[in-house]
């Protein structure tokens, strides 16, 4: 999870672009296939995160780390309203701390 975190781009909540089509239009095949693997690691994600709610875990987190991989209409707007949750920004940018990562924008 600590992995995934660090790999959010500082500005990923300020500044939403979709960096996936640039790569699908120079392959293909290849980005095609990329993001249907993002996506299904996403749902897995995501199902866990909805695990965790229930039982002793960072669901939230999980649950934001899912639908950070996934592509889908109204994507950010969910996003940025899980990320303003009490606690889950301050858990996020407490993990990019600890491995001298500049804290996420909103």
């Amino acid at each position: 999870m600590p992995v995934l975190i660090l790999a959010i781009p500082q500005d990923y909540f300020s500044n939403p672009g979709n960096r996936m089509r640039i790569f699908i239009k120079k392959r293909p095949l290849i980005g095609i296939l990329v993001l249907t693997i993002k996506n299904l690691i996403g749902i897995v994600f995501l199902l866990v995160g909805l695990v965790l709610l229930f039982i002793p875990g960072q669901g939230l987190l999980t649950i934001l780390i899912g639908l950070v991989l996934m592509d889908f209409p109204g994507k950010y707007k969910i996003e940025r309203r899980l990320v303003q949750k009490p606690g889950v920004l301050q858990g996020i940018n407490r993990i990019r701390a600890k491995f001298q990562r500049s804290p996420i924008e909103i």
